[in-house]
This record gives structure tokens, sequence and C-alpha cells, in this order.
């Protein structure tokens, strides 16, 4: 609440009065989420690192932490930090590796944290139950601050509509969906050595990213909702590859499989090879079952969990 009083301050400064307009949206609590629950490692992260620590006594570099537990490479740098400046520190830094010291975490750690917690959703409660006040928003943040709201005296200025003109919504819409979103191939191996260009992948493109104000919507409701894409999306994608051009342009579309959902990107993956005149081509089979690649949180976990879990079937690329 202090923050947001010391930017609104300046929203009217050198004037008699000014508009204030706050756009509140549902992304905008999970962002909050996000660094509340990322400030601190979980007790299980920390569990996870000390136990990949005790089996080398040698230490290990963040890494070869990677490679032993299923945390980021963030959380795993947040972790040793944090319980490094602890005093006594249950980690050292020694010789380019954490390694494991004589001291034990104390449980004022966790303590600390659950304070620091409590007090951060606290804060975005209140925010919160701002955004959700018809009036009197001015006495809210007043009294937030231990002030006397007294008796304000608003200026008298026309209210500002409160919904949008439809046609500028569809362009607003059409701007969103305009995107065509290039991304780089993987350019190491999970083990920091360079892929040689030969085996490297050709950059790329995406329709949108996964929740983005764009296609993002459709893209979840045909995963979760629907369970199938709509055909709104097979022609986003086929404008966007004819747009794009590929030089050599493509000779046939496949799919990633996946036996949590078989037939969901197949199914999308059919319509656009039709739409783009193409065949489709199952040349990729997948032989074992694992668990979903999105709860992988590194690059040496994620490269585990795909290895000799599919096979390519060379005849199908014929």
């Amino acid at each position: 609440m202090v923050a947001y009083y010391q930017q609104v301050g300046r929203a009217g400064r050198a004037l008699d009065a000014a508009y204030g307009v706050l756009l509140s949206g549902r992304e905008e609590t999970e962002i909050t989420d996000y660094f509340i629950e990322s400030a601190f490692p979980s007790r299980d992260e920390v569990e996870q690192v000390v136990a990949a620590l005790e089996g080398s006594p040698e230490g290990l570099s963040i890494r070869e932490i990677e490679a032993e537990v299923n945390v980021s490479h963030g959380r795993i740098s947040k972790t040793m930090q944090l319980l490094s400046l602890e005093s006594p520190a249950p980690v050292a830094w020694q010789d380019a590796k954490w390694q494991l010291t004589a001291a034990t975490l104390d449980e004022s750690f966790w303590e600390r944290a659950d304070r620091l917690t409590a007090l951060r959703r606290a804060e975005q409660s209140q925010m919160q139950e701002y955004v959700r006040l018809a009036s009197g928003h001015m006495e809210y943040l007043i009294r937030a601050l231990d002030g006397e709201a007294g008796d304000l005296s608003p200026p008298k200025m026309p209210p500002l509509p409160v919904s949008a003109d439809p046609e500028s919504v569809r362009d607003a819409v059409v701007f969103l969906r305009r995107s065509s979103l290039p991304f780089d191939p993987k350019r190491q191996w999970p083990n920091r050595k360079w892929i040689d260009a030969r085996h490297r992948a050709e950059p790329g493109r995406a329709l949108c990213v996964w929740g983005d104000a764009g296609w993002g919507n459709l893209v979840h409701r045909g995963k979760y909702r629907d369970l199938r894409f709509s055909d709104e999306l097979v022609d986003a994608c086929a404008t966007l590859v004819r747009d794009w051009r590929p030089a050599p342009f493509p000779r046939w579309v496949t799919a990633v499989p996946s036996r949590h959902r078989p037939d969901l990107v197949p199914d999308f993956a059919r319509r656009l090879a039709r739409s783009l005149r193409l065949p489709f081509r199952e040349v990729l089979v997948k032989e074992q079952d694992r668990p979903e690649q999105k709860t992988m949180e590194n690059s040496d976990q994620q490269a585990r969990n795909v290895l000799g879990s599919i096979r390519v079937d060379r005849g199908s690329m014929l």
C-alpha cells in the first residue's frame, strides 16, 4: 500500500485535478503470488539439496545439484545464498562448490520465513480489498497509512466511462493476435556442452505464449475444457506458417505424442497439415509413460524425463 500510494501521488502533481485509473486483472495476483511463494525455499527443496550435498562430501556446483534434484536453477541458487547467510551457516562456498558444514539449519529460519510470508500475504489482501472498493479510495489509503481521513473534498470531475466501444475491443483483439513470436533453439546440452550445428534445431515461430491476452484463452480452453483445439487456432497457425515462409518449406507435419492426452495435439496437427496441404506423419512414438514435462524444473531433469521415452519411426519420414 505504501508503494502504491507513492506512485499515485505523482499522478496529479502540478495539476489541480487528475484521473487515476487502476487496471486490475487476474494476472496481477498470479504475479504477486509468484514473488511471495518464491521468496524463500520450501522445506522440501532444502531437504533435497541437503540430501544431494550429503551424498557428495567433496561438494557440488549448482549445475551438479540440478542433476540430482528436481528444482530449478534459480531456486537452487536462492536456497544456497539464503542458507549461506545464516549464522552459523549450514552450507559454505569452497573451491567453486557448495559444501555442507557442521552446522544445521535452525528452526528460526523457518519462523522468519513464515512471518515475512504472512506479512506479504496481508499486504496483498489489503490491495485486493482496495481494488474491490466502489468508492472511498482516498479515505481507505489514508487510514491504511495510519492517517485521519477527515473531510475530503474530491474534485468535481465527470466520471469516466465504464465500458469500451465494441469496435475498439475488436481492434484490440486483432492487435493482440497479430503476433508471430520467434524462438531460438537450444544451443547447449544439459551438461553445458555446445550442440553441434548439424544437430541443432532451426529457429521457430510460436503463435502465442501460455496465458497471453491474444490466443492464450483459446489455447487454455482447448486443452482443459474442450479437450480439442478450435479451428480458429488451426487457421491462425496456418496463416502464421504461410506468412513466415520458412525456407525450405516443410514437407510434412508431425506432433510430439503424449500418453496423458493422446489425441489432443495429433488431432490439431492433422487439421493443420490439411490446411497447409501437407501430409501428416506420426514420426515420433511415445513408448514409456513419464511425468508431464512441465513438472520438470530444470534442463537436466527435463532431458532425463524424455530420454528413452520416444522412438523415431524413420519409415514414416519417407
